[in-house]
């Protein structure tokens, strides 16, 4: 897969978000993993979010797809929420939104996530 860190995912669900960041890295600059199985705090019914940063929109709208197709696939958790939830940004967005204001949510996903995939 290429990634930094084990990803320490239930099976079937691993396999397929590794899967996932095969068909997209050649997109990313960099994925990361975020919310609570990135810090070890997930239990019953915790969703998986990923954090996508690609090299440009035509890679963002790559990468949303290939994604919505990896949500709908995957279900729900045993809640009514999607099992898996993503944000896509472009490295460029992401320096923007960055310089521009502060941003609590993006601000979390690089204190407490796991880079994955790239730098």
């Amino acid at each position: 897969m290429g990634a930094k860190e084990a990803l320490n995912l239930p099976g079937d669900i691993e396999k397929a978000i590794s899967k996932l960041i095969e068909e997209v890295k050649e997109s990313c600059e960099s994925i990361l993993l975020t919310g609570s199985y990135a810090i070890g705090k997930q239990r019953r019914g915790s969703d998986i979010d990923l954090f996508f940063i690609t090299r440009g929109e035509r890679e963002s709208e790559r990468v949303r797809a290939i994604a919505e197709r990896y949500k709908r696939a995957l279900g729900k958790t045993d809640w009514i929420r999607p099992l898996l939830d993503y944000m896509v940004l472009t490295y460029r967005e992401l320096l923007d939104i960055s310089t521009k204001e502060r941003n609590f949510y993006i601000y979390s996903c690089f204190k407490k996530g796991k880079v994955i995939y790239g730098r």
